[in-house]
């Protein structure tokens, strides 16, 4: 009886583990849209902020067009 227990509990274990490894659940700060996936944590405007990876790209890309166009004047 006692091996049946010790055997239940080492599955829960590990279930639980594997259940933890997963994709969070999140608001993303820029959207507003609660999402499943792996969250970005950048900085904007001197904040820290959780972005979902559509809001993530489209920051970048603006970020890198900005220091494009700096890079021309500088």
């Amino acid at each position: 009886m006692k091996k049946l227990i010790a055997c239940l509990l080492l599955a829960a274990l590990i279930l639980t583990c594997f259940a933890a490894c997963g994709k969070k659940e999140f608001t993303c700060d820029i959207c507003g849209r609660t999402v499943r996936e792996k969250p970005h944590k950048t900085e904007i405007l001197g904040e820290e902020a959780v972005l979902r990876e559509r809001c993530y790209k489209e920051i970048k890309e603006m970020r890198d067009g900005f220091n494009d166009l700096a890079g021309t004047f500088g």
